[in-house]
């Protein structure tokens, strides 16, 4: 029975440490990625008005 249980907290610790590693991302990471969305909606919308115009 102490087995199981050992096993149990082995792999939550295992989990958690994968968490800590995948999810290890720094703020400067996520602030790079958001300008780059914004970057890609202000083409995307300046596509869509060129296409507007063209009609």
């Amino acid at each position: 029975m102490l087995w199981i249980i050992l096993v149990i907290l082995l792999l939550i610790l295992i989990a958690f440490i994968l968490y800590c590693c995948v999810c290890n991302t720094t703020p400067y990471d996520r602030e790079v990625d958001d300008e780059q969305q914004m970057e890609y909606l202000r083409q995307y919308k300046e596509q869509c008005k060129e296409h507007h115009k063209d009609k």
